[in-house]
């Protein structure tokens, strides 16, 4: 039997490819600067190196809650 799923029948392979990084908070830390990067990518953002062979680590702790109003200060300091 076969299902047709129309165009973006490829967003279910990659749902379950990044399901590990998105539900256990999962990312890298970058072998040249040691700066922890999430969500994983292949450039480090902080030293513009590649990350290949970087260190897998996952977030510890508990979440914290922000109210709208704080989140939107955060972002105009930015």
């Amino acid at each position: 039997m076969l299902i047709h799923l129309g165009r973006n029948n490829m967003e279910i392979p990659r749902h379950w490819r990044l399901r590990k990084q998105r539900y256990f908070l999962q990312g890298e830390i970058c072998p040249d600067c040691d700066f922890p990067i999430f969500p994983p990518r292949d450039i480090c953002p902080r030293c513009k190196h590649n990350t290949v062979g970087g260190i897998d680590y996952q977030y510890q702790g508990q979440p914290v809650a922000m109210e709208q109003n704080e989140t939107e200060e955060l972002i105009r300091r930015r």
